[in-house]
């Protein structure tokens, strides 16, 4: 069985599928806030993407944003999505629970 390690790990030998699964998601590098609690992303990969908050805004810290004008300033900080207060998500959860556009239009 042949296996992809990598020779300049300083973490010694990594297999190509487990260097795959680690990579990371990109950052948000702009947004735009749209009705019914949900932000156009642009990522720094050239993605538009389209992420729901609302499932979100009854959960923990997240109800302090459910007034439609405290949700509209958001703002990117870091790569990651902030309103006042220190609430925020990140590029992560925003990425990986976000629909493209084309997607996210059709559902």
């Amino acid at each position: 069985m042949t296996r992809n390690y990598s020779r300049n790990s300083k973490l010694g030998a990594i297999p190509g599928s487990l260097r795959r699964r680690t990579a990371m998601n990109p950052y948000v590098k702009d947004l735009a806030p749209l009705p019914d609690y949900r932000l156009l992303l642009y990522f720094e990969n050239g993605e538009t993407r389209i992420f729901d908050a609302a499932p979100y805004l009854e959960k923990g810290v997240f109800t302090r944003i459910r007034h439609p004008g405290l949700f509209g300033l958001a703002k990117v900080v870091a790569g990651s999505v902030e309103w006042p207060g220190e609430v925020d998500l990140s590029y992560d959860t925003l990425y990986l629970e976000s629909k493209p556009v084309a997607h996210a239009e059709a559902t």
